[in-house]
């Protein structure tokens, strides 16, 4: 809902060429929680944004994020599969559910560094449920730090959930 101070509105003044195929967000193909700071995926044209949704569709574009998480992850690597649905009450929250209506995801860990009471975590979603990252690690009880939806309010400053590589 906020038409100024965007990303869109800083691309717009750069070039005036973005992808029309989504009117209220020209060239956005792929998008990151308000939140997480990081790499970000936008088309110039149509074409260029029908093929990268594509790719997106078909999970061919490896997406890998960092993050510091709350406690110590007990094991090295490994894989939570969780399926999602949003929450009953609060409609902004997903929330994990093995429901019939929730959907598949798929979420591959591996622990960078173990720290006192945190842990830096890089994170390979196989699946792109909104919220997943956030929603899977907080099941795990080791949500993202400065995560006011799914984890402590007073944790950490900002949410430490970083976009590092789309490729």
């Amino acid at each position: 809902g906020n038409r100024e101070h965007t990303l869109v509105n800083a691309l717009l003044f750069h070039t005036r060429e973005l992808s029309s195929l989504s009117p209220e967000r020209p060239g956005i193909v792929h998008r990151l929680d308000k939140e997480t700071s990081g790499v970000m995926v936008v088309a110039k044209t149509n074409a260029a944004h029908l093929e990268l949704s594509r790719q997106f569709k078909k999970h061919t574009i490896e997406r890998r994020y960092i993050a510091l998480v709350e406690g110590e992850i007990e094991f090295d690597e490994g894989v939570i599969d969780a399926p999602i649905k949003r929450h009953i009450l609060d409609r902004k929250k997903m929330v994990v559910s093995f429901s019939g209506e929730a959907k598949g995801a798929h979420t591959v860990y591996k622990v960078l560094k173990r720290f006192q009471n945190y842990t830096a975590v890089a994170l390979f979603p196989q699946t792109g449920r909104t919220h997943q990252l956030r929603v899977h690690l907080s099941f795990l009880g080791h949500p993202v730090l400065g995560d006011r939806t799914y984890g402590r309010v007073k944790s950490f400053t900002r949410l430490a959930l970083h976009a590092m590589v789309l490729g």
